[in-house]
Formats: structure tokens, C-alpha cells, sequence
């Protein structure tokens, strides 16, 4: 009696061929793990992951990013820059220390505080050169930051309307 086993990989899938007898030729694929996609991520060099959540969105011309800082309210209070060939925003400031129940005892603290800088990869380069404007939306700590396209290749601090 023939008894053949063996493991192969083609394109990330996983099989055994086995062979019983000469009239059996049995193939058993294993489940595929599928690679997660490369996903872009803010980096926060305090915490890791940013706590700076955002949108970004692309009208062919500019770049508009809405992003939720916690404890930041005025436009002032954070620095913009661009790096990586012009195709990285980088946000940078500090998170106020905020006390909402003082004098009690605090048995979970998520709200960040001090400096921060998150890195935001964007789909193509944006012209430094051009001012940047940033709007505070209608809700707490949302701000709306506008880019111009464009092209260049240093890391440099960014002009604000």
C-alpha cells in the first residue's frame, strides 16, 4: 500500500496532497489566514496610537482633514508641519490636564495629557508653500485643516490663516 503525504504553499495557500493507494489522490487545503491590508495609522509619540481621530478626504485639489484633538480648543494651540517628501502632516501641541470631578478619586483617566505629536500619511504631496487653514467645526475639539496639493521634499513648519 502507498501511503504519500506532503505540505505545500502556493500564494499563501496551504494545502497537503496525500495519496492513500495508486486510484485515491486525496488534497486538503487548510484554512487561508488572510493578510490584513497595510492600514495607515496615527502615531502618537506619547501614547503609540494616536488618540487624535480623523477623516481626510480628497476633492482633487486639496486635502481636508477633520480631526478631533481632546482638550485642545483654539487653532493656536497646535503646530503644523509636513515631512517624508511633503506627504506627511504632523500635528503637533499639548493636551490640557483637566480635573472634571475634582477632589475625587480618579478610577479611569483615558483623556491624554501632555505633549503630543501625531503623523497623518497622506495619498500625495501637499505644497507648503501655501497657507494653511484651519477651521474649528461646530463640536468640541474638531477641527477642520484644509492642504493645497503640490509638490517638495523637506520637513518644514507649516504657515496657519
Amino acid at each position: 500500500e502507498t501511503k504519500i503525504n506532503f505540505f505545500e504553499e502556493v500564494d499563501g495557500k496551504k494545502f497537503k496532497i496525500g495519496q492513500e493507494s495508486e486510484e485515491e489522490l486525496t488534497i486538503h487545503f487548510f484554512p487561508l489566514v488572510k493578510k490584513k491590508q497595510a492600514e495607515h495609522k496615527t502615531i502618537d509619540s506619547n501614547y503609540g496610537p494616536s488618540h487624535n481621530l480623523y477623516n481626510l478626504y480628497d476633492d482633487g485639489t486639496i486635502f481636508s482633514l477633520y480631526i478631533n484633538i481632546p482638550t485642545i480648543n483654539n487653532k493656536d494651540e497646535i503646530s503644523l508641519y509636513v515631512d517624508d517628501d511633503d506627504k506627511v502632516v504632523i500635528i503637533s501641541g499639548e493636551y490640557k490636564n483637566i480635573n472634571i470631578e475634582e477632589g475625587n478619586h480618579c478610577i479611569k483617566k483615558l483623556i491624554p495629557t501632555g505633549r503630543f505629536e501625531t503623523k497623518i500619511p497622506l495619498p500625495s504631496r501637499i505644497d507648503p508653500t501655501k497657507k494653511v487653514k484651519i477651521e474649528k467645526v461646530n463640536a468640541i475639539s474638531l477641527f477642520k485643516i484644509i492642504f493645497s496639493k503640490g509638490e517638495g521634499y523637506k520637513k518644514r513648519r507649516l504657515s496657519i490663516e
